[in-house]
């Protein structure tokens, strides 16, 4: 069951593999299995290849927005 909807908002997440996209999907990962309805917007920067995480992101809502 599904407590509670919970919007993050973060800079980086994967696939970038940066410790600020690690951090905010962990916590994300975590809210999640407590049973909360997590959204997560974010840039739709492309990582360069050697900072490319892929992880499973399928227990999420994600929104990509415009980066400059």
């Amino acid at each position: 069951m599904k407590y509670k909807n919970i919007i993050v908002l973060s800079h980086i997440f994967p696939p970038h593999a940066h410790v600020g996209g690690r951090r905010a999907y962990f916590f994300v990962k975590y809210l999640s299995k407590m049973g909360y309805n997590v959204i997560v917007i974010t840039s739709n920067q492309i990582p360069i290849k050697q900072w490319e995480w892929n992880v499973d992101l399928s227990d999420f809502e994600i929104y990509r927005t415009n980066y400059k």
